[in-house]
């Protein structure tokens, strides 16, 4: 297979080659393309989990599971508590890995 990068692209290859940070520029096309694989796969876990909330979104606007906010004022109330609720649970959660 032969590819042809850009002379941007090839420099960034052998930038990369020359600083040890792989041995040879197939190593340097094979992370690459292994790093576009895990956002693809990343992208559609995403997509499907926004499918989903979607579905639930839908459903509960069915089943009458909603709050219609008068004004401007009940919107900035109810946005304010979602961000506190937010914060807290995130302050809640144990560290993660260093």
């Amino acid at each position: 297979m032969d590819v042809n990068l850009t002379d941007e692209l090839n420099e960034l290859v052998r930038a990369k080659v020359s600083a040890g940070l792989y041995k040879s520029p197939s190593e340097v096309v094979r992370a690459a393309l292994r790093l576009m694989a895990e956002q693809d796969r990343l992208s559609e876990i995403r997509e499907e989990e926004f499918r989903k909330a979607v579905t639930k979104g839908v459903a509960d606007l069915d089943a009458g599971r909603f709050t219609e906010l008068a004004d401007d004022a009940e919107l900035r109330v109810f946005r304010d508590d979602v961000k506190a609720r937010g914060r807290k649970r995130l302050a809640d959660q144990p560290p993660g890995p260093a």
